[in-house]
């Protein structure tokens, strides 16, 4: 699946050289499920206005069970369905966070 997104940095201090930026949790539990980075743009100098648009990769999610007796990720006859939203989060050089978007609702196989 790929998951794109528009930005805009008022402060010019989006993207890295070495740490990924840009997080994908899962809804469900809030967990990071992937992380990414988004480079330094060294023709905008820190302070000026910046924006873009990022498309990223993202791999399948997995089915999470009420039922414990069931590991995440493995078929449940019981359950053949789940649904779940990625989150998704960027943080900036000075370790400001932006608001988080949710995507729309993904059904998922459990089978």
């Amino acid at each position: 699946m790929v998951i794109t997104f528009s930005y805009t940095d008022g402060d010019g201090d989006i993207g890295s050289d070495s740490a990924d930026n840009i997080f994908l949790l899962d809804e469900r539990n809030l967990q990071i499920i992937a992380s990414y980075r988004l480079p330094n743009d060294n023709n905008h100098p820190e302070g000026s206005y910046r924006k873009g648009e990022v498309q990223l990769i993202v791999y399948s999610g997995c089915c999470i069970y009420n039922d414990t007796t069931f590991a995440p990720c493995v078929a449940n006859p019981n359950q053949l369905r789940d649904t779940m939203k990625y989150v998704l989060e960027v943080r900036d050089r000075s370790g400001k966070r932006s608001n988080r978007v949710n995507s729309d609702n993904l059904i998922l196989e459990c089978n």
